[in-house]
């Protein structure tokens, strides 16, 4: 991070389209920097485990990886876990706090019956222009060691008990600069990815990589078919992450309701990214007909952050 703060200080990492926010790779670094003195004033270890329950959003992307930034461990939750997994893995995390979102406060407290952790607990808005950890003095960040767990993620569960997998910080960079690497991605890219922050998709594709390559992220609350071209087109996208589900939806509406691009107003995007699941071949051939974007299929894991081909 301090790299590129200092290399680009200006350069927008995170394009929030909702409450029309951004925030600079620098703006970042010191928002970090609030944020673990704030930490360190509530108690929780230099290393300990933060707990994430928010939908995308500004805050969301900014706790996500400032958390890391100082050495701590970051936990995003699903959001659409049922309350029995939720309780699970609040339980199995070790988390000290959680940060949620005023929306997910139904779902919460639907699994908090059975929770025998006790940690802190803090309301917040995605969409917040500042975060509460901003009153506090910043302080320079200590250095992180590339075995130190980064990022505590939790399996989909839909075959049983969802299964806490711990990536390190080499893991996490080993991914961005992969990843990378593949798709020739610099500091002159820009994502539009609507997947979750709570999923390995959105955690190391969308979010990990283009900070890594030093890029910009587009982050909607969620897929809009109505609004993703727009975001696209708005922001001048040169990739688009996407799972077969959205591809569907997009060929749909295009045939359906004519929400179609021209060639013109899409000539930002390089290619597009279908992961998460098989892309139907007929469907793959599809979009790419329809739109004129190339799009790459990839294939990952949790335990391998995101990457296996």
């Amino acid at each position: 991070m301090q790299y590129w703060a200092q290399e680009q200080a200006n350069q927008v990492l995170l394009y929030a389209p909702e409450p029309n926010l951004t925030i600079t790779y620098q703006a970042l670094l010191i928002e970090a920097e609030h944020l673990h003195t704030w930490l360190d004033a509530q108690g929780i270890s230099p290393y300990g485990h933060i707990g994430l329950f928010m939908h995308n959003g500004r805050q969301t992307t900014t706790l996500f990886l400032a958390t890391m930034v100082g050495g701590r461990v970051i936990t995003p939750f699903n959001l659409l876990a049922p309350p029995e997994q939720l309780a699970y893995a609040l339980d199995h995390s070790d988390i000290e706090i959680l940060f949620y979102a005023p929306k997910n406060r139904d779902a919460l407290q639907a699994a908090l019956p059975n929770v025998k952790r006790r940690f802190l607990m803090i309301e917040l808005d995605p969409d917040a222009a500042v975060g509460p950890y901003m009153d506090s003095q910043a302080k320079t960040l200590p250095p992180v060691k590339p075995e130190q767990g980064a990022l505590l993620m939790y399996t989909s569960g839909t075959t049983g008990t969802p299964k806490g997998v711990l990536l390190n910080h080499a893991n996490l960079m080993h991914a961005g600069k992969s990843i990378g690497a593949w798709h020739s991605l610099s500091q002159r890219d820009i994502v539009l990815s609507s997947l979750p922050i709570y999923h390995i998709n959105g955690q190391c594709i969308s979010t990990i990589t283009p900070f890594y390559t030093g890029g910009g992220i587009v982050a909607p609350h969620h897929f809009s078919v109505s609004a993703w071209w727009n975001l696209a087109v708005r922001y001048q996208a040169t990739w688009i992450n996407m799972v077969p589900t959205i591809i569907a939806y997009l060929i749909n509406a295009a045939k359906s309701s004519g929400i179609r691009p021209s060639t013109e107003d899409l000539k930002s995007i390089r290619f597009g990214r279908s992961a998460s699941a098989p892309l139907p071949p007929e469907q793959h051939k599809e979009f790419e007909a329809l739109f004129g974007i190339t799009v790459i299929e990839a294939m990952g894991m949790t335990e391998s952050s995101s990457m296996v081909f």
